[in-house]
């Protein structure tokens, strides 16, 4: 994951579904994820969805 300046790039366009938590990439299909426990500074990484506590982000 990286901050960039926003642009029309298919890999910056995210799907957030409110009632998972998931926050999902539209080219790629894959969640954000926590690489580990979901904590402060973790690093962020793509993973295919499913039920992880690291996929659960709050708007």
């Amino acid at each position: 994951m990286q901050v960039r300046d926003c642009g029309h790039f298919s890999g910056q366009q995210w799907r957030y579904n409110p009632s998972t938590g998931r926050l999902t990439n539209l080219t790629s299909g894959l969640c954000l994820d926590t690489a580990g426990t979901p904590a402060n500074y973790v690093a962020l990484v793509l993973k295919p969805c499913g039920n992880y506590t690291g996929q659960r982000w709050s708007g």
